[in-house]
């Protein structure tokens, strides 16, 4: 599947507002506050999160030192995490892959994209923080937000990937300066 989309490798995301990202209760520790909204695409339900988290907890001091951004003076940065319904497991479990009739067509696909790229962009116009990091969990991951940092084209946004020391390759969405 994302072999079908290195074609559109250059082609600006169109993104979709999902609307205001409303507070949510943290889930897990070390995560100081949530935002986050739901959408459905397909036959699930996918949800996207803004995590309120320590830097040293996280590893994002160190990219926030490489990408020259000053680190927040509460000592807090932004992950963004998203995941559909099926994979909402207990902490440490292994997620199933989707079975084929749940699995996301072309289609379904860009047009989740397009939902978590207006969903970023949303946050950050309401919010205004520096950066939001995206961290890849997987190699699949990895290759989806690598392409995306090519599609993201907005005037006041710049995407930085960057992998850092010992840390798994990170995705940030910078405001301009």
């Amino acid at each position: 599947m994302f072999f079908g989309l290195m074609s559109l490798k250059h082609t600006p995301v169109a993104p979709i507002d999902p609307g205001p990202l409303p507070s949510l209760a943290a889930t897990a520790n070390g995560v100081r506050a949530v935002w986050g909204t739901s959408f459905p695409i397909g036959k699930l339900i996918y949800t996207m999160r803004v995590e309120a988290v320590e830097l040293e907890e996280y590893g994002l001091e160190y990219f926030y030192d490489e990408l020259g951004l000053p680190r927040p003076s509460d000592g807090a940065g932004l992950l963004f995490k998203f995941d559909n319904s099926e994979n909402e497991l207990e902490e440490g479990a292994a997620y199933r892959r989707l079975s084929r009739d749940k699995r996301l067509s072309m289609k379904e696909f860009l047009e989740l994209e397009r939902f978590l790229v207006g969903g970023v962009l949303r946050y950050m116009e309401d919010n205004g923080p520096p950066m939001i990091v995206g961290v890849p969990n997987d190699s699949k991951l990895e290759r989806w937000y690598s392409h995306l940092a090519t599609r993201v084209n907005q005037p006041d946004f710049c995407v930085e990937m960057r992998r850092t020391g010992f840390h798994p390759r990170r995705v940030a969405l910078v405001r301009r300066r």
